[in-house]
């Protein structure tokens, strides 16, 4: 969401979690939507940094997160709303 948000200047990175324990573990996802749609803001757009991203649906983009097109796509943010 940041990266929409900073027009692409705060890249996603990857998450990926390696456990060498015999314990059980458990995670959990702790999301805060403020607003149902997050826009790349206006100061980050110029000339030198073209507008990248459309505005963000959070629920639609939960939505599309794991269907096939979304699992295919390099970047998933990008496919969901990338110009």
């Amino acid at each position: 969401m940041a990266q929409v948000w900073s027009n692409g200047r705060i890249p996603a990175c990857e998450h990926r979690v390696i456990v060498n324990s015999k314990k059980e573990r458990y995670s959990m996802g702790l999301l805060s939507y403020a607003s149902k749609i997050m826009e790349p803001q206006e100061e980050l757009i110029d000339e030198e940094h073209p507008l990248r991203y459309k505005p963000l649906d959070h629920y639609g983009y939960l939505r599309f997160f794991l269907t096939e097109e979304a699992l295919k796509s390099e970047s998933r943010i990008k496919a969901y709303c990338g110009i």
